[in-house]
């Protein structure tokens, strides 16, 4: 838990409907092969930390995740920001999962 009994916030910036990448449109079978890959990730941590961690989608489109992408300098999609401070990006659940154990160990003691 974090502060206040309150469960460990993680953010995840992912563009949500954009079919664009970074120089060329995206084919709508990658975006949903990609969505479908995020959904399973989100599910697993879900399941993993459940009461433990809220899980939030940020759009890097909008305003909140262009603050976001600016102050933390993100340059690659999905990007976690857990507990509002570590960066981790990529898809390795074990990784990620390590890192919010690590983030809840220091909350707790």
């Amino acid at each position: 838990m974090n502060r206040a009994g309150e469960p460990l916030a993680v953010e995840v910036l992912t563009p949500l409907l954009a079919v664009w990448g970074p120089s060329r449109p995206r084919e709508w079978s990658e975006a949903r092969t990609d969505y479908y890959r995020l959904w399973r990730l989100l599910d697993a941590i879900s399941d993993r930390f459940r009461g433990r961690v809220t899980v939030y989608i940020v759009d890097p489109v909008s305003l909140q995740g262009l603050f976001k992408i600016t102050r933390h300098r993100i340059r690659r999609f999905p990007t976690f920001l857990i507990g509002g401070r570590e960066k981790y990006t990529g898809w390795d659940l074990e990784e990620l999962a390590q890192r919010i154990e690590a983030r809840l160990a220091r909350t707790v003691s």
